[in-house]
């Protein structure tokens, strides 16, 4: 029998975590995944267990390279423990491509 679990980051209030993403195109037809791709734009929002964004969207990550970035998130030091979300948007010729990761916040 196997069990289902799910790993969360856990992070202190009032403290910094750091993401990192790599970013593919949407592959062409014949193409298995796409490759590792600069979008037109990026936009990284925080969310509150409550789903209120936190904060303005961040749209500047740190690049590393072709497809790859970092972005430094502040948990607020009087923000709601619980199960926050950070929320990656990627657009592409105006598709978006949105990757999410759940942190416990205490």
């Amino acid at each position: 029998m196997s069990e289902n679990m799910s790993m969360y980051l856990v992070i202190p209030k009032g403290t910094t975590f750091r993401i990192e993403a790599s970013i593919y195109n949407f592959p062409t037809f014949g193409e298995l995944t796409g490759a590792l791709a600069d979008p037109d734009s990026n936009s990284i929002q925080l969310y509150t267990p409550a789903g209120v964004a936190s904060g303005t969207a961040l749209i500047t990550p740190t690049k590393a390279a072709t497809g790859q970035y970092t972005q430094n998130i502040d948990i607020p030091s009087d923000g709601a423990a619980g199960t926050w979300e950070v929320k990656w948007t990627a657009v592409f010729s105006s598709k978006n491509s949105i990757q999410s990761i759940k942190i416990k916040v205490k």
